[in-house]
């Protein structure tokens, strides 16, 4: 209903809803028909979920960072067979090895993953995670997710369009190699794959039923709370904040980040979903590779291997990016082109990948006047972009919560609004 597609292949992969984890189905105008589903406890979400918990990390929340460690590794042939005994392909489609399912937990059990692959990591000791066993582990277990969800694509003779979503479908890397399956024409995935995403989709489906179309394609996803000058002006004059205010802040910020400087950045409306896409985002220049490290540790305050995404101008993509298409919502990766890793090496991952956001003037006229006077200064128009939030606080939303994180954090200049908060040293 999201893509603009007047018919699609649909496969979602989750965790699990009520019992399905894995379902296929066709969509045809305003209907959709389901083809085959998999249920518990054959489930992706709780095998990447299970392992995830095995490398020392909450499941339902840390896949996304074993995810960003998997290219840290390398191949090794034992551990994917390891990773293929447990989660196992047929003909058509794939289980769970019953040996390792665990009906009344998180599918896959524990002590079963250390029987087969060793001490797990203690949770919270992320620093053992720097040993090659680990990283080879996280290695091992994302390239047999991308493989099963191919297979299943291509056994199951999906070609065409195809629209995913599910917890699943937060796997950048897995939709990257999805879109350049030959026999994808065009994917869309869902920005909001996960549970949060569900609400969107019970209004859509019933706003359908009462015959209310939804054709275009979804374009961006700024659905949240607002916040006026004035009310952002009140709360600095009533928290006695200094600020100053400019006309021109886009121009400011463009110099501040020219400058190296970490920038909060909260602009109109709140991005509904998990990434930030320019109105709650935390901005710094792409042009050294030492500025990852430099927001993991003063601002994020996590581990150094995360990495960061390039928000760039939609007239930009294609001197960046191989085989460059729209992807306004930071949910699809794609390979960087040679020579260009170095132009921005902050936002280029360690497998020659980035993770984009390619804006639109007319989709946010603010954040693309900002990334433009950042190309104009530097002849790079693209800019560092990570959440508003610390690790394990939710991504800001009012403007108090923007000042809170800001004077808790190593962030040099805070802009809200006109606004330009900086900090004193004593």
């Amino acid at each position: 209903m999201c893509s603009g597609f007047d018919e699609a292949n649909i496969v979602v992969m989750d965790g699990v809803g009520e019992v399905e984890c894995t379902t296929l189905w066709t969509g045809h105008g305003d209907t959709i028909k389901k083809e085959r589903s998999m249920a518990v406890p054959d489930s992706l979400g709780f095998f990447y979920g299970a392992m995830t918990e095995h490398l020392g990390y909450h499941i339902n929340s840390g896949e996304g960072k074993v995810r960003g460690l998997a290219p840290y590794g390398k191949f090794d042939p034992e551990l994917y067979d390891k990773m293929a005994e447990i989660c196992l392909m047929t003909e058509d489609s794939y289980y769970i090895n019953p040996d390792f399912a665990d009906l009344n937990g998180y599918c896959i059990k524990q002590h079963k993953l250390q029987e087969m692959f060793g001490k797990a990591v203690k949770s919270g000791n992320t620093d053992e995670l720097e040993k090659p066993l680990y990283r080879n582990i996280a290695f091992a277990l994302q390239k047999r997710l991308e493989d099963v969800a191919l297979h299943l694509i291509k056994s199951n003779r999906i070609e065409g369009k195809l629209a995913i979503g599910g917890g699943v479908a937060l796997n950048v890397k897995m939709n990257q190699v999805l879109r350049e399956d030959e026999a994808i024409d065009e994917l869309f995935v869902m920005p909001a794959a996960g549970d949060n995403g569900c609400c969107m989709g019970a209004a859509i489906h019933v706003a359908a039923q009462m015959g209310y179309k939804t054709k275009n394609r979804m374009d961006h996803v700024y659905l949240g709370p607002e916040y006026s000058n004035e009310q952002i002006q009140g709360m600095l004059d009533n928290n006695k904040v200094d600020y100053e205010c400019h006309k021109d802040v886009t121009g400011v910020t463009a110099e501040l980040l020219t400058e190296n400087k970490i920038v909060g950045w909260f602009q109109g409306k709140m991005e509904f979903g998990p990434r930030a896409l320019g109105n709650r985002s935390i901005l710094m220049s792409p042009l050294k590779a030492e500025n990852k490290d430099i927001i993991n540790a003063r601002v994020k305050f996590r581990e150094a291997y995360r990495p960061f995404c390039p928000s760039m101008t939609y007239e930009s993509k294609d001197e960046f990016l191989v085989d460059a298409e729209e992807a306004p919502f930071m949910i699809v990766a794609f390979d960087v082109k040679e020579g260009m890793g170095s132009k921005i090496p902050a936002v280029t991952h360690v497998d020659g990948t980035a993770r984009p956001q390619t804006v639109r003037k007319q989709t946010n006229p603010v954040y693309h006047k900002l990334i433009q006077s950042f190309g104009k200064e530097t002849g790079v128009p693209v800019v560092l972009n990570t959440s508003f939030n610390v690790r394990g606080e939710p991504i800001v939303c009012t403007p108090k919560d923007a000042v809170s994180c800001f004077f808790n954090t190593g962030m040099d200049y805070l802009v809200m609004g006109n606004f330009l908060v900086k900090k004193t040293k004593d």
